[in-house]
């Protein structure tokens, strides 16, 4: 049975002979969320922002600087 609406998001990752088995507690990405209410012409969209987070290869250990910094786009899929 799938569930629709998820209370927790459960992630298995399978490498080699290593599994990670990994609890989302954020909700999953934003761009899946609707965190956006009002439609507008967006600047970038938040899949081509998570994109260009996970091809940096920003870990979180230090800090993320948003040079664009316009509409924090990049910082919320971050």
């Amino acid at each position: 049975m799938k569930k629709i609406d998820p209370d927790v998001w459960i992630g298995l990752y399978i490498e080699h002979d290593n599994a990670t088995i990994s609890l989302d507690a954020s909700g999953g990405s934003l761009h899946r969320r609707g965190y956006r209410e009002e439609g507008g012409e967006a600047p970038m969209q938040e899949i081509t922002a998570a994109a260009m987070i996970r091809l940096s290869e920003w870990d979180g250990s230090k800090p993320l600087y948003d040079l664009m910094c316009g509409s924090g786009t990049l910082l919320s899929e971050a």
